[in-house]
């Protein structure tokens, strides 16, 4: 098979648990790209959290899909823009507000929240995304819409949380909890798989040349589409079932095991 690109998830998959990308998959990529198969991220990350990452790889030119598919970049523009209206914003902080939750919300690259608590500082430590506080019942604060709605917590109270907005069935929106603690969520146009057939579409591109690469469950609409996809080996087995194929770890150079063996 001839493959025109590849798609990588970012924390987990492209990343170690150090947060840095392993050297022999970097060589790898980077062979890839030189060929002329088009490398790009997919992540829940925002522009500024992605960038800070996608640019280890010098491919400055290439698209990154950001907030699961809320936000295409490349060179500084916007190839794709989904965003969750302000109002509704507004109603899904108010239903879930009987959860022990950390409620933030982004626009563009901004980051939104009330308070800093140990749960966010993490996350800005890991990101290194600027937070900005503001009170959620400023009216200015109330027209702002949402790439992506970040709900923090226990995992208890994040399942509990989620299947609750499920179960009040007035949201057309996609939630994905891209780790025990976090839930997101996000305009119902923007999911990895979406963001991917995007630029599909404007590269002609079809989803039997493209490998797709992720290791957690907002991965599984994008390892489920792609023929050709891959879970990584530190992925709960709930998620590898959808992959066509299983890697070694993020810590052990999974990336580049078998995209070696895939495009020797």
């Amino acid at each position: 098979m001839a493959y025109k690109a590849v798609f990588l998830d970012v924390d987990g998959t492209l990343l170690t648990s150090h947060r840095s990308i392993a050297p022999g998959s970097k060589e790898t990529l980077k062979r890839l790209h030189e060929r002329g198969i088009l490398i790009s991220v997919v992540t829940a990350r925002s522009p500024d959290a992605t960038a800070l990452i996608f640019n280890q790889l010098d491919m400055p030119e290439n698209p990154v899909i950001c907030f699961n598919g809320g936000l295409i970049v490349q060179n500084n523009g916007w190839l794709a823009d989904h965003s969750l209206p302000a109002p509704m914003v507004q109603d899904i902080r108010e239903d879930l507000k009987g959860f022990q939750l950390n409620f933030t919300f982004y626009h563009y690259r901004d980051w939104y929240a009330e308070s800093i608590n140990p749960m966010i500082q993490h996350e800005i430590n890991v990101t290194k995304t600027k937070l900005t506080l503001v009170d959620f019942k400023d009216p200015a604060v109330q027209q702002i819409n949402s790439h992506k709605i970040l709900c923090m917590g226990e995992p208890a109270e994040v399942l509990s949380a989620e299947k609750y907005l499920q179960s009040l069935g007035k949201y057309e929106v996609n939630m994905n909890r891209s780790k025990a603690t976090y839930l997101e969520v996000v305009h119902k146009n923007a999911s990895k798989m979406q963001g991917i057939q995007h630029l599909m579409a404007l590269k002609n591109i079809s989803k039997e040349e493209i490998i797709t690469i992720g290791d957690n469950f907002n991965d599984i609409d994008m390892l489920a589409f792609a023929p050709t996809s891959v879970a990584m080996g530190n992925a709960p087995d709930a998620v590898k079932k959808y992959a066509s194929m299983v890697t070694d770890t993020n810590n052990h150079e999974g990336i580049q095991k078998i995209l070696d063996k895939l495009i020797p």
